[in-house]
């Protein structure tokens, strides 16, 4: 019987909580685990794998920060909600767990220079957002005006993974820039655009 018919559905059936319960154990188990595979190897093979460039921005009270990342994703629909992932010693961790906020603008294929800049790959600034037009959405965190795109988010949970945090934030306000240009991606080391197969 369907639930349009008036029946509860059946969720404490005898196969439901043995699959959750054998889940779980199984999660565990693998958390005891001590034969994962060595950081080269796991890094060579990262470096195959393609990615939109991002710069996360944050605040906390007058402090604001923002850094390059790649380890950003969708969640959710309804609500909306997305992930970033964050190595725990960075400033830009600090920020984002004691501020509650953050927001991901997404790069053209033109801006890797602003991805350079704010991955401090030519020196630390102590402003990395001077010549950098941005404004400010929901949050207070930086909107960097000619993103490709960009989203507001607020923190609704974090979880510790290794030595990185998993940052699951709901979408509080988002906009999309100019579409003169493709999205800057990140590629065996080095930056990439997109460009269109032959069909057929």
């Amino acid at each position: 019987m369907s639930q349009q018919d008036g029946a509860a559905p059946d969720t404490d059936s005898p196969d439901t909580v043995d699959a959750a319960t054998a889940g779980s154990d199984a999660v565990a188990a693998n958390a005891d685990r001590t034969d994962a595979v060595a950081p080269e190897a796991y890094r060579a093979v990262m470096r195959r794998w393609p990615s939109g460039v991002t710069i996360v921005t944050m605040c906390d009270g007058e402090q604001r920060h923002g850094m390059t990342a790649s380890a950003f994703t969708s969640v959710s629909l309804s609500p909306p909600m997305i992930l970033i992932v964050v190595d725990q010693r960075w400033q830009s961790h600090a920020l984002i767990a004691a501020g509650g906020q953050f927001c991901v603008n997404i790069l053209a294929a033109n801006q890797s220079q602003w991805s350079d800049r704010f991955a401090g790959r030519h020196g630390e600034m102590p402003d990395r957002f001077v010549d950098v037009p941005h404004s400010v959405a929901a949050t207070g965190a930086p909107v960097l005006d000619d993103a490709l795109a960009w989203l507001d988010c607020v923190v609704a949970q974090q979880h510790a993974a290794g030595d990185h945090t998993v940052f699951i934030a709901k979408v509080v306000a988002a906009g999309v820039g100019p579409s003169d240009q493709g999205p800057l991606l990140y590629h065996d080391g080095d930056y990439r655009g997109v460009r269109d197969l032959p069909s057929g």
